[in-house]
């Protein structure tokens, strides 16, 4: 899984990946990866509450020099999944002005502007590069192929279609 983060003006943060296992292991990552990417892994491959509060710390790092003021505040929209509302992600939210708008609750899929706007080509990119594999009889790709294969199509993404770029 991979957690983006884009804003109005396309400025981008470093993604945040969680892969499914107990430890990270450095085979796992390419020899060359680009700067400030965050790695980090859990049972189950997903996002929860410790990654959340993981992640916003991760955000309000790349995002906070980038305002005007130390007055000012940062908007984050968020798709309402349980990691975005613990009570250690909105208090960080609150003491680090950083203000919540949440989506309806099963509506991200309509009105996720990154997921709708941004992130299809990106999911196209990966899907294309995944498919040439699994119609060559491959059934299970390596992780190391998989962050290949990502970083590969987020390139394409940026580069080629100019999504992310900034």
């Amino acid at each position: 899984m991979v957690i983006e983060c884009i804003s109005a003006s396309r400025s981008k943060i470093p993604p945040y990946v969680i892969f499914k296992g107990e430890h990270l292991v450095s085979t796992w990552l390419p020899a060359t990866l680009p700067p400030d990417w965050t790695f980090a892994v859990n049972s189950k491959g997903w996002t929860n509450d410790f990654h959340g509060i993981h992640w916003i710390t991760h955000f309000n790092t790349h995002t906070k020099p980038l305002l005007t003021s130390p007055e000012d505040y940062l908007v984050l929209l968020c798709d309402g999944h349980g990691s975005h509302i613990s009570a250690a992600f909105i208090s960080y939210s609150l003491q680090n002005r950083i203000d919540i708008i949440l989506l309806p609750p099963h509506s991200s899929h309509l009105l996720q502007p990154l997921d709708v706007a941004i992130f299809g080509p990106l999911k196209s990119a990966l899907a294309n590069r995944q498919s040439r594999l699994f119609r060559s009889g491959i059934r299970r790709i390596e992780k190391i192929a998989w962050l290949e294969h990502f970083m590969e199509a987020r390139e394409e993404a940026i580069h080629e279609k100019n999504i992310l770029a900034g």
